[in-house]
């Protein structure tokens, strides 16, 4: 009598071999995921930052061109502080379409500040003499109450941590010195 053996030839794949590539894969998905979603949060943030440093150099460019008012004792930029949820209030006047006084200018600028601040999330602008160097990571209390120190522009805005959530701490996240106004 003769044993006839039937080998099958193992072709294609198991079940195993299947679900274990499935889940790589769908590890493979959800890393990439998350890393498009850290690149779309960095991108907002750095967005933010580059809204932020244009508005504070603006400001700086402002002060500079009503250079009479800001040298003035009671001058109307140190210790403006403005928060995007706050309202602006009206529009002053328009001193495009007409000549006005350096007051009515400074009223107008500060205006249209609070205007572009409102494009930041949280956003929160305040202008004080800052001693330091470089200015410090803190808003405006205590700051230097000395005429020849340099006027600081500091402006803040609600970041988020990667889950979503809002960063705690509320520290300005631009701040930039503008040349000193001595009275």
């Amino acid at each position: 009598m003769k044993i006839v053996s039937h080998r099958r030839n193992a072709a294609g794949f198991t079940l195993l071999e299947i679900l274990i590539s499935i889940l790589v894969l769908a590890i493979g998905l959800i890393g990439a995921a998350m890393m498009q979603l850290h690149a779309t949060r960095t991108t907002e943030q750095s967005s933010l930052h580059d809204t932020a440093l244009a508005l504070a150099m603006q400001i700086a460019d402002d002060m500079r061109a009503n250079d009479i008012e800001a040298r003035q004792p009671t001058n109307p930029f140190i210790g403006f502080t403005y928060q995007a949820s706050a309202n602006p209030g009206s529009n002053p006047q328009s001193c495009y379409a007409q000549t006005c006084s350096t007051t009515q200018l400074a009223s107008q600028t500060t205006f249209e500040w609070k205007q572009r601040i409102r494009d930041l999330p949280g956003g929160t602008l305040e202008i004080c003499r800052d001693a330091a160097a470089v200015p410090s990571a803190s808003w405006c209390a205590g700051a230097a109450n000395d005429p020849a120190a340099p006027v600081a522009v500091k402006i803040g805005w609600t970041e988020r941590n990667p889950d979503g959530t809002s960063v705690t701490d509320t520290l300005p996240r631009v701040a930039i010195l503008v040349v000193p106004f001595a009275p």
